[in-house]
C-alpha cells in the first residue's frame, strides 16, 4: 500500500480526520486525486466536503507553504499565470488573447498540443504526457502565461501555480452561432456538402451542442462544475455573452488585489 494512502477505518472508529492527516494526503496530489485516495466512501465525502469548506482558507496558506499543491507565488504578479476555460466557443481562447496582450506574456491554448498537426486538422490526438510536457515547457519560459482550454482527466499539474481560475459560462445558441462563424472562416468550402471535412464539421457541431446535457460522455457542465468545486485557486465566474473586453477588465480587477499587495 502506498505511504500516503492510509489503510480503511475499523468499524466503530471516528471517520473524522485531523487537518495533519489531510494534509499528508494533499502535500503532492491535486485535490481530486486527494479524495479518491481514500478507499472508503464516507472519508472521501468527509475530505470533499471539507476541503470545499476550506479551499479558500487553504489557499491563504498555501501562498506559504510550497509543498502544497496550490503554490501561490506573488513574486510574479506583474505577469499572472491565468487559466480560462468553458465549452467550446464560450469566448475562452478569445479572452485569453486579449489577457495575454494586456499582460504581456504568452498565450498558451491547450488544443495547439492536444492535437498533432495534420490535414484535415484535428484528427490526431497527442498523447496527454506529451501535452503536459510542452505546456509545461512553455509555462516554465516566462514568469507568467494565461492558458485557454479544457483539460479534465489529464492536466491538472498544468496550473498548480496559478493564480486565478476563470470559468466562461455561455448559452448554447450563442455558442453554436460563434462555432458556426468561426468554422467558416478557417476552414471554408471544406465544411461544406461535399468537403472532405463536412462529415467532421457535423460531429464536432453535434458535440459541441451538448455541452448542457449532464449525462452527454464528452466535455459537459456538471463535469466542470465537479471540476471546479475541487480547487484551491479563486474561481471568477463570468458571462461569455459580454464583450471580451469588458471580461478582460473583470479578471484584472480580480487580479489586483495581489499585484497591489505585491508592488506595495
Amino acid at each position: 500500500m502506498p505511504a500516503d494512502k492510509p489503510p480503511p477505518p475499523k468499524a466503530g472508529t471516528s471517520n473524522v480526520l485531523p487537518k495533519s492527516s489531510i494534509f499528508k494526503i494533499l502535500r503532492n496530489s491535486t485535490a481530486e486525486a486527494a479524495i479518491n485516495a481514500f478507499r472508503d466512501q464516507s472519508l472521501r465525502l468527509f475530505v470533499r466536503s471539507w476541503i470545499m469548506r476550506t479551499r479558500l482558507s487553504l489557499s491563504a496558506d498555501a501562498r506559504h507553504d510550497r509543498s502544497r499543491p496550490f503554490v501561490q507565488d506573488d513574486s510574479h504578479m506583474d505577469r499572472p499565470r491565468v487559466y480560462v476555460t468553458g465549452a467550446s466557443c464560450s469566448g475562452v481562447s478569445t479572452l485569453g488573447t486579449l489577457l495575454a496582450e494586456r499582460f504581456g506574456v504568452p498565450h498558451l491554448d491547450v488544443d495547439d498540443f492536444y492535437w498533432m498537426p495534420t490535414d484535415p486538422p484535428f484528427s490526431t490526438k497527442r498523447p496527454a504526457e506529451d501535452r503536459v510536457r510542452l505546456i509545461q515547457e512553455r509555462q516554465a519560459a516566462s514568469r507568467g502565461w494565461i492558458l485557454t482550454g479544457s483539460f479534465i482527466g489529464w492536466g491538472d499539474a498544468l496550473i498548480h501555480k496559478v493564480d486565478l481560475i476563470v470559468f466562461l459560462k455561455t448559452p448554447t445558441s450563442v455558442r453554436l452561432q460563434r462555432l458556426d462563424r468561426r468554422e467558416a472562416e478557417r476552414h471554408g468550402a471544406r465544411i461544406l456538402p461535399g468537403g472532405d471535412m463536412h462529415e467532421a464539421h457535423l460531429a464536432f457541431r453535434d458535440w459541441a451542442s451538448r455541452y448542457d446535457d449532464p449525462t452527454f460522455t464528452g466535455r459537459n457542465i456538471a463535469q466542470h462544475e465537479r471540476w471546479l468545486s475541487t480547487q484551491f485557486a479563486p474561481v471568477l465566474r463570468l458571462s461569455g455573452e459580454r464583450p471580451s473586453e469588458d471580461l478582460a477588465d473583470e479578471v484584472a480587477k480580480a487580479l489586483a488585489p495581489r499585484r497591489s499587495s505585491n508592488t506595495a
